[in-house]
């Protein structure tokens, strides 16, 4: 019934009063066991009064007042001590380091005090021995405390006894007859002899109670023995309960990147290879390693499995040991740890490394800067250095173990962290020393760029750093430097000053205050991203969360989905338009798939047999028709274009830009008047009538009599310009400004139809920042414009007055003659240019896989902000640090693994002659 007690126990509290009928009918069990669990735990349920059936649990303010508590318990603590009780008063719980787990076992010995049940504390040294003595001495003052860690008795008679596992050893407790409690603090931390040889034989304490920071044990198989012990988990209180409940305040979170020297470097590669070779193998023999690669290897190699499948899991864990190693070892994280000790003036810092040598070098670097700083070696006396560290005369005190082993030492505001912790449990420890109750604590994080504990290229769950993030009150990436300022101001109070005025300058308002994120604006995000049309993998690969899941089960205004083969492909139009239309593009798409599915196909065949079902789907960009095509389990099939050599990557997508030389626009060759001449050829089929004026213009008269003014921008290769001048263009009554944009990338030609005005507000505050950056006023420049910009505004004639295009039927009179046929010249080779953002950002990209990937540096702050990821879409409009974490980051993402960006060196600035970053800053 313990199990049954529990679930009572939870849907009470999760509901509220109910019958014992309600609660047999939610948990599905008889009314008589349940009512059976009611009366036999009188202390945790409260029997119905006053004429009604409804039971509940017994509040806090009756708990304590029973057990007779000098002080209130605590939310967590109170829900902790009925789920022990429900649970035969057994159990482990699991409570951060400062949420009170001595409080709770205080109010166990009460209960057990209340029922003559005498009780021992076994805790781990000696210094815990005098923590709970004295607790005890305070909750208990009339009662005698048995520790026999200071006598030689041979037996212990006292009702209370607080001892070691060495002080308790075998010696015969005398008051424990039939029954007694045993409380064990810290449980994790005790070796398995030390419970079977002093706890276990003793039958008489059928009470048990384990307490402990972390349900995690550090030798594989403990837990099989100890849970049947002490009995099942229970939960107790976390650092995000703690901080949403304000017993523990949230602290700053700062990371630090540095980068590897060449030799680490290649030492780095070398792990990352000899992982990706053991995972490699162990999937090629059959491992599943779906429940997660380290948890799989080690599970393997606790089985202690002999052959080449223990042989490869303990590859794979020596390899990831190896690399934890490298990373751990990294030379300049001990300089950038004496950087940060420079700010920090007289605050206590504790910094964990990875091995003794490390404490060493990072005490050595802290010792050049002039600041006292001591290290703990392994195998070594800790008592001197501790001593020096809690006296003061030791401001830095670096150690690899000890303090994450939750030693009682001297606490400290700042914590760095130097190496991953080995487990979730190392992890809470470390913030444990750091996070307590009164005071601001800061926790710096130094990582080394582009490798898995740099946050941007994702943290795996072996990095540990999940409990740190989640109860950030903010989190910062800085310099050394910068790090050591900020925490100075951060631990004393003085907020205003630890914003740096670069950050503040750079930092925009919306940036500050975030909207709450609302998953039904993220798919429609989405959607239009990918034209419109997607198939449901494709939409939960970049919005996996649950959210995003509810909502389309429940179903989303102007989405429509159909099965095409074995896809679910949806459709979405923004003003939710005729469910009619995207059942049409659907149905074309089912009926391609069902025809052509095993046929290679290129862009141009598919976009041409959609556009004569489904208006839109024959407007999709090139690269949107191919990747649809490919989701559906289709073959592409690429053509080089009219005037692009065979094997020429296809057109790239360039950002606001400003030129760097004086160079010819496409827009003013012979080439437009080609363009203008297809335009005007477009609007007669359409019934309109159009002549061609100075400067790239023409003449439209519309249908109905209206006259427009239309622009004519025409792009054979790259993206289109529009000059600065088009700035002044703007909306009026009777007349509206338009431009034509002809795209002949492909051969045939393809109209987008924009109003002007949509442009204007981009061209002038690119104009604005050429001007701020100290040119003249009379310079001329121009603004790339992307396919994906114009994509929606496929062969919108409506915007000249203009229906759709039909044969023009002319009455009474003479047929207008033919407009010859354009012969189109090879497109022309474009001239190699630097490509600048508004903001003063060149543009770079990187191909990664088939994946183009396009990024703008700032050569001011190092940024990098990624404007297009083609395979990693959640990366677009995220900024990095530098141009090492971007690439690391994108690769790693493409990859499905872990890989190592070089840098500058990655991303190209000048793709038709392969000039990188770093080539070019170098001859800057």
């Amino acid at each position: 019934m313990r199990g049954l007690g529990t679930a009572v126990l939870n849907e009470l509290n999760r509901g509220g009063p109910s019958s014992a009928i309600d609660l047999s009918s939610r948990l599905s069990q008889t009314v008589t066991d349940v009512q059976e669990v009611l009366f036999e735990y009188t202390e945790v349920f409260v029997e119905p009064t006053g004429g009604d059936d409804l039971w509940s649990v017994t509040p806090a303010t009756d708990v304590e007042r029973r057990l007779g508590l000098r002080g209130r318990l605590r939310p967590w603590q109170v829900t902790a001590l009925q789920t022990w009780f429900t649970q035969g008063r057994n159990g482990v719980v699991e409570a951060v380091t400062g949420t009170g787990k001595t409080d709770l076992g205080l109010a166990a010995i009460a209960d057990a005090r209340k029922r003559g049940v005498p009780t021992l504390v076994l805790v781990p040294d000696s210094a815990a021995v005098e923590h709970w003595r004295n607790a005890v001495a305070v909750e208990f003052p009339d009662v005698v405390v048995g520790v026999p860690d200071r006598s030689r008795a041979l037996a212990l008679n006292q009702q209370i006894v607080i001892a070691t596992a060495a002080g308790v050893g075998k010696r015969p407790l005398t008051a424990f007859h039939s029954r007694g409690l045993v409380i064990v603090d810290e449980v994790q931390r005790f070796l398995v002899t030390d419970l079977t040889d002093t706890v276990f034989p003793r039958r008489e304490l059928t009470e048990r109670l384990a307490l402990t920071a972390s349900f995690e044990w550090a030798a594989p198989g403990v837990e099989r023995v100890l849970t049947p012990y002490f009995g099942a988990r229970i939960e107790g209180c976390d650092y995000r309960r703690a901080a949403d409940e304000g017993i523990l305040p949230r602290p700053a979170v700062v990371t630090v990147g540095v980068s590897f020297s060449m030799d680490e470097r290649r030492e780095y590669e070398t792990c990352a290879n000899r992982i990706q070779r053991a995972e490699k193998n162990l999937r090629e023999i059959g491992i599943d390693l779906g429940a997660g690669v380290l948890e799989t290897a080690r599970e393997i190699e606790a089985g202690s499995l002999v052959g080449e499948v223990g042989f490869l899991a303990k590859e794979l864990l020596d390899a990831h040991e190896a690399r934890r190693s490298v990373l751990g070892r990294c030379s300049a994280k001990a300089a950038a740890v004496a950087k940060i000790s420079v700010g920090l003036e007289g605050l206590g810092c504790v910094v964990f490394t990875t091995d003794s040598d490390m404490s060493v070098a990072v005490a050595k670097a802290v010792r050049g800067t002039g600041r006292a700083a001591v290290d703990i070696p392994d195998r070594s006396d800790a008592t001197s250095a501790i001593g020096l560290f809690e006296r003061g005369k030791a401001t830095v005190l670096a150690t690899s173990r000890l303090l994450d082993e939750g030693v009682a030492v001297p606490t400290a505001q700042v914590g760095i962290v130097t190496a991953p912790a080995r487990s979730r449990g190392q992890m809470l420890q470390r913030m444990g020393r750091i996070v307590q109750d009164g005071r601001r604590g800061a926790m710096v994080v130094v990582y080394v760029n582009g490798t898995p504990e740099d946050p941007d290229v994702g943290m795996p769950e072996d990095v540990h750093c999940g409990p740190l993030f989640g109860i950030a009150e903010l989190q910062k990436d800085l310099t050394p430097v910068e790090a050591g300022q900020f925490l100075s101001g951060w631990c004393s109070g003085d907020v205003a000053d630890v914003i740096s005025p670069v950050e503040s300058a750079a930092q925009a308002p919306e940036d500050v205050e975030r909207e709450s994120w609302d998953p039904r604006d993220a798919i429609r995000d989405i959607f239009d991203e990918y034209s419109g049309v997607l198939t449901w993998d494709e939409l939960r690969e970049v919005l996996p969360d649950i959210e995003v899941e509810n909502v389309l089960m429940h179903g989303l205004d102007g989405v429509t989905w159909m099965r095409v083969g074995d896809h679910l492909v949806g459709s979405y139009q923004a003003e939710e338009g005729d469910i009619a239309e995207r059942i049409v593009e659907l149905e074309t798409l089912a009926d391609a798939h069902e025809a052509d599915i095993d046929a290679d196909r290129t862009a141009g065949e598919l976009r041409s047999e959609w556009r004569g079902a489904a208006k839109r789907l024959g407007g999709l960009a090139v690269r949107r028709a191919e990747t649809l095509w490919q989701a559906l389990g289709g073959r592409i099939r690429r053509e080089p274009a009219p005037g692009r050599p065979a094997g020429e990557p296809p057109t790239r997508v360039v950002d606001f830009g400003v030129p760097t030389s004086e160079t010819e626009e496409p827009g003013r060759s012979s080439n437009s008047d080609q363009a203008a001449a297809l335009v005007i050829d477009r609007i007669r089929q359409h019934g309109g009538r159009a002549e061609q004026l100075a400067d790239r213009r023409l003449a439209v008269t519309g249908t109905t009599g209206s006259s427009y003014t239309a622009r004519v921008l025409d792009a054979t290769a790259g993206a289109w310009r529009i000059d600065w001048d088009d700035h002044e263009l703007t909306d009026s009554v009777g007349r509206h400004e338009v431009i034509v944009f002809v795209d002949r990338q492909d051969g045939a030609p393809v109209f987008y139809v924009v109003p002007s005005a949509t442009f204007a507000k981009r061209l002038k505050s690119v104009r604005k920042a050429w001007l701020r950056a100290g040119n003249r006023p009379g310079g001329a420049g121009w603004v790339g414009v992307e396919r994906f910009v114009v994509n929606d505004r496929l062969d919108r004639w409506d915007l000249l007055g203009i229906g759709e295009a039909t044969a023009v039927e002319h009455e009474g009179g003479p047929q207008p003659e033919p407009t010859p046929e354009v012969v189109l010249p090879p497109a022309e080779e474009a001239v190699p240019e630097l490509v600048w953002s508004d903001r003063g950002e060149l543009r770079v990209s990187i191909d990664i896989e088939d994946n183009h990937i396009i990024g703008f540096f700032d050569p001011v702050t190092s940024e990098l902000r990624i404007a297009l990821a083609q395979g990693a879409p959640e990366f677009v409009d995220k900024k990095f640090r530098n141009p090492a974490a971007a690439a690391g980051a994108v690769k790693s993402k493409i990859a499905g693994r872990t890989v190592f960006g070089i840098g500058y060196q990655d991303w190209i600035v000048d793709e038709k002659c392969r000039l990188n970053l770093a080539t070019h800053l170098a001859g800057r």
